[in-house]
């Protein structure tokens, strides 16, 4: 992002450093698309193991912006696949949830990793000119908020 409101190239080439260390060290699974966390430091690779809602997020938000940068499409699709891969293995009943969310484990990092991801989707928003992929991004956004409130605060009876 940095580049682009700066019109800075030096961040420009950085971001592509970035994106290059991305896709050899395999982050990112291109079958399932799912993105994964963490590096083996022996091999310099990533491989199947936890994903979470934050890096999958990072991942689309910085696409959208490569996207913003050089209008390459693919960059935008990739984006919509990573964020169809976090509602199909990072949801239940299309809401977000971490792997720590099953067992109640999560400590308060990852508490706020769905944050992470909901800003990135919407800087994916941003971007998206289909209306119907769009509006299916505001729906599961707003049926997360719904859930929120329904499970996640306490409001006393009396203010």
């Amino acid at each position: 992002k940095l580049a682009r409101l700066l019109n800075n190239k030096e961040y420009s080439e950085k971001a592509n450093t970035v994106w290059k260390w991305i896709n050899k060290v395999n982050i990112i699974n291109m079958t399932t698309y799912q993105v994964y966390d963490g590096i083996n430091m022996k091999t310099c690779k990533s491989g199947p193991g936890l994903t979470f809602t934050y890096t999958a997020g990072t991942v689309i938000g910085g696409l959208a912006e490569k996207f913003k940068q050089d209008e390459n499409k693919e960059h935008l699709d990739l984006a919509h696949n990573l964020t169809l891969s976090v509602f199909k293995y990072l949801t239940k009943d299309s809401v977000l949830m971490e792997p720590c969310d099953g067992d109640r484990s999560c400590d308060l990092d990852a508490n706020i990793f769905k944050g992470i991801f909901a800003r990135n989707l919407r800087y994916l928003m941003d971007v998206t000119t289909n209306r119907t992929r769009r509006s299916g991004y505001k729906e599961f956004i707003r049926h997360n908020i719904a859930s929120v409130k329904k499970n996640a605060m306490c409001i006393p009876s009396k203010l």
